[in-house]
């Protein structure tokens, strides 16, 4: 990260935040960062981008989207602490149980299969080709030839 009135390349911010140059124009474009321009026209972040790349980064692996952190980063800037913070834990607390529900209804999927799943033998492969499903899930029935 640059100190000290340095700057940031774009393939340093890249390799840094493991992101794209694609997403790092997208995040300039709608307004979450700012890049200031060397000579050449190459962009470049300061401190103040690199730390709001780090917070863009790391809410996007938490699967927030771009809406939920523009409203993290606008509290952070406006009141910053404890509204920042609180707004934060709320919205991934939101994400949070999406994706509790979203494993429960994997759960209950897994669980219908269950049986099928405790048949099969451990070391038999699944069977790999549409024709292969749909005799092994009616076994009673021969396809037509």
């Amino acid at each position: 990260m640059p100190r000290g009135g340095a700057y940031a390349s774009l393939g340093a911010a890249m390799r840094e935040f493991g992101l794209t140059a694609r997403a790092l124009r997208y995040y300039e474009e709608v307004g979450l960062i700012e890049a200031d321009r060397d000579r050449l026209n190459c962009r470049r972040y300061d401190e103040r981008a690199m730390e709001r790349l780090r917070l863009i980064a790391q809410f996007r692996r938490a699967g927030l989207d771009v809406r939920d952190i523009r409203l993290i980063l606008e509290r952070r800037e406006q009141a910053g602490g404890e509204t920042y913070v609180d707004c934060a834990v709320g919205r991934l607390e939101e994400r949070l149980a999406v994706i509790e529900a979203e494993r429960r209804q994997i759960e209950e999927a897994l669980a219908l299969l269950g049986d099928r799943r405790t048949e099969r033998a451990p070391a038999e492969a699944p069977p790999r080709t549409a024709a292969a499903i749909l005799r092994q899930s009616r076994p009673g029935r021969q396809a037509a030839r």
